[in-house]
């Protein structure tokens, strides 16, 4: 069952951002949410082995969850997705750069 949560910040970003699948694709297209040095807040499909920017196919990026552009989410089960997983809050921001990115689950669906 996979979830869509609504990432915010304070100084007017907003996003949707799909975590886990749906029952019948996901061991081919499971997603989370990474943060791209070039395209900023992407969902990768982390079904893939190697995950990659789905724009720009990029290796340069880092899952939300992870230092340095989150809190230390290892004791963290807000948002996750087999070994992925992020707290609430605390999340860099792709507009402003700070980190103040906050997630809310918006919906589920399976």
């Amino acid at each position: 069952m996979g979830s869509v949560f609504e990432a915010s910040c304070p100084c007017g970003f907003q996003g949707s951002m799909t975590v886990g699948a749906g029952r019948s694709d996901f061991q081919t297209n499971s997603k989370f949410p990474f943060y791209c040095d070039t395209c900023g807040m992407v969902e990768v499909n982390i079904s893939d082995p190697t995950p990659i920017c789905p724009q720009c196919q990029s290796t340069q990026i880092t899952p939300y969850g992870k230092p340095p552009i989150s809190p230390d989410g290892s004791n963290s089960y807000y948002m996750q997705w087999g070994k992925y997983r992020a707290g609430k809050g605390g999340h860099l921001c792709p507009k402003c750069k700070a980190n103040s990115i906050v997630f809310e689950r918006y919906m589920m669906f399976d």
